[in-house]
């Protein structure tokens, strides 16, 4: 709907949000909101860097679809404080929110196109079926598997000094062999 476009475009451009999204499950186009030109679309592979294309989903594709992350057999949590493997691109698009984090993390000032550009110039490219994942930005695997490590020696390291306020007031954690104090 216009509303949610309005909103994803508000919180990129305005508040410096940066959006991914999954790409979906359904072994066909990219669904929205991944197909936004403000969001990240995520597709999912396997331990082999092979794009999930199972009996019961796919991972979808098509030009909007910018990185692959693991996606198949991937442990998560689960109601009940347990956890269970599970699969789809919901379970690939949370490992590029997490490198952009850490990308933010490391240099606060850097934009959500800078964060963007990183991801995708650095991600690996030609590392799943060759009939689908060809050289370059492709279809299938958008510009490649998430390449963390890579991301952030892209983008760079600002050590900046911590900022407190004067007035307080404070709390100090630190570890211990018993684990954080007070």
């Amino acid at each position: 709907s216009e509303a949610i476009e309005d909103a994803l475009t508000y919180a990129h451009d305005t508040m410096g949000v940066f959006i991914n999204s999954s790409s979906g499950n359904e072994n066909s186009s990219v669904n929205f909101p991944a197909t936004d030109p403000h969001v990240m679309a995520v597709g999912a592979t396997d331990h082999d860097d092979v794009r999930a294309d199972l009996a019961t989903w796919g991972s979808n594709f098509g030009p909007e679809l910018e990185v692959v992350a693991p996606g198949v057999n991937s442990l998560s949590t689960r109601l009940g404080d347990t956890y269970n493997a599970g699969g789809g691109t919901s379970y690939a698009s949370p490992h590029v929110a997490g490198t952009a984090a850490l990308m933010f993390s490391r240099n606060p000032p850097v934009t959500n196109q800078e964060v963007r550009d990183c991801i995708t110039d650095t991600a690996e490219d030609e590392v799943g079926d060759p009939t689908e994942d060809t050289a370059g930005r492709d279809d299938y695997y958008g510009f490649g598997r998430l390449n963390t490590a890579d991301a952030l020696d892209c983008i760079g390291v600002l050590n900046y000094p911590p900022v407190c306020d004067a007035n307080g007031p404070y709390i100090v954690l630190h570890a211990s062999q018993d684990g954080p104090v007070r």
